[in-house]
């Protein structure tokens, strides 16, 4: 706690072969990842006192990427916070986070603008560790998502609107869960999502959500909308240790499926479902969900 750093780290690409295809060890294979990203430079200047880090500048560039800003975090289990101004650009996305959030103070912005999917995605699939993952996948489409705070992390007033009028994907026949798991086997149909729209509105203990948005997978269809209240029942624990309570005032959802039938499938709620979640306790590795009286009416 008591000790004083100062720090600069520069960092310059310079030319080289490229790694060989096939990598024979671990090392060569992150070496083989990192020259796909074309890394130019990074640079980090600040300093580390009393438990504080200050970021002073940040400046990270690939060829086609670049994440700048600056920062300061003050880490701990009882009162952690800190700053940021960040930006971030790559092909297809941008996003950029400005603010403080400290235990009883702070406000700020989020801002993410998905562009073109495709492009995003074409990005994303030369990160290190993400080739396997994403490797034949397809993507199209645009999102939008903005967001704002105003108080403390342990009950700030948010604001939060996501938007996605159209967007598709379709998982490689490689990737874990892909949609070729036979030789030969066709490619399943790709998923295509429309009018997604989804806000997040109030105290963190007492807000307000709504979701709602379209799905369609070859001749598979569904709309849904829902609607609900509540928040946190635990403001001074860490999000992770909190207990949450909500009341489901809206739940109305459509399916159509060739599987199920001819005609469609329509879900609607009749009075509020009331839920909670209480986090483990002692040695316990999962929570508690409980689901209080409702009604659901279920018609075909």
């Amino acid at each position: 706690q008591g000790a004083e750093l100062d720090f600069t780290l520069a960092l310059q690409a310079r030319a080289q072969a490229a790694p060989r295809a096939q990598a024979r060890s671990d090392a060569e294979r992150l070496a083989r990842e990192l020259h796909a990203l074309h890394l130019q430079s990074a640079s980090a200047s600040g300093r580390w006192s009393a438990g504080l880090l200050r970021l002073h500048a940040l400046d990270v560039r690939s060829a086609d990427a670049r994440l700048s800003g600056s920062g300061e975090l003050r880490p701990g289990k009882d009162a952690p916070g800190g700053s940021a101004q960040l930006a971030f650009a790559a092909p297809g996305i941008a996003a950029t986070l400005k603010g403080e959030l400290q235990p009883a103070r702070g406000a700020g912005t989020l801002d993410v603008q998905l562009r073109d999917a495709a492009k995003a995605l074409a990005w994303a699939q030369k990160l290190p560790g993400a080739g396997a993952a994403l490797a034949g996948a397809q993507a199209r489409g645009s999102a939008t998502l903005q967001g704002s705070w105003r108080g403390g992390w342990q009950d700030p007033a948010v604001q939060v609107a996501a938007k996605a009028p159209a967007l598709s994907w379709q998982a490689g026949g490689n990737a874990a869960g892909g949609t070729q798991g036979t030789e030969g086997a066709a490619p399943a149909e790709p998923l295509q999502l429309s009018d997604l729209a989804l806000t997040l509105n109030g105290r963190l203990a007492s807000a307000q959500l709504t979701l709602s948005g379209q799905a369609r997978q070859g001749e598979r269809r569904a709309e849904w909308r829902l609607a609900a209240s509540g928040g946190r029942t635990t403001p001074h624990a860490a999000l992770t240790q909190s207990g949450w309570r909500a009341n489901l005032t809206e739940l109305s959802a459509r399916l159509q499926d060739p599987a199920l039938g001819a005609g469609p499938w329509q879900l609607a709620s009749q009075t509020a479902v009331p839920l909670s979640w209480r986090p483990a306790a002692g040695a316990q590795r999962s929570g508690q969900l409980e689901a209080g009286a409702g009604e659901l009416t279920l018609t075909s």
